[in-house]
């Protein structure tokens, strides 16, 4: 199993669209076959200090991760070759909604454990 890891920058005034934005996809990843699980994640920026614990950072971006797992790579190859592939991305986000360039990932499980 393998997940892939996009982690975006959204500048903080277009925040809710970027979130309204994936709200209203059309959820054609589901359907690719080798396909296992989707989830959006906004990261909270935070500092840890001993005897005080968690504490937030004021942030000047939003970081959020688009993770999808997948069964292997040959399935998310061929996802991101696929007509449904080109239909889920044919209207792109406008580049003023992201403070820098995505980061993609390619992750390897090598341990599971299921809920």
């Amino acid at each position: 199993m393998i997940v892939i890891r996009n982690t975006l920058a959204v500048s903080p005034e277009l925040q809710a669209e970027f979130e309204a934005r994936f709200t209203a996809r059309v959820r054609l990843v589901e359907q690719a076959p080798g396909f296992v699980r989707f989830e959006v994640q906004r990261q909270t920026p935070a500092r840890f200090q001993h005897g005080k614990g968690f504490e937030p950072i004021e942030a000047q971006e939003i970081l959020y991760d688009v993770m999808t797992w997948w069964a292997d790579e040959a399935a998310f190859h061929a996802w991101t070759r696929s007509p449904a592939f080109r239909q889920a991305h044919q209207d792109p986000s406008p580049p003023q909604m992201f403070t820098r360039p995505m980061t993609l990932n390619i992750l390897q499980v090598l341990e599971h454990s299921p809920a």
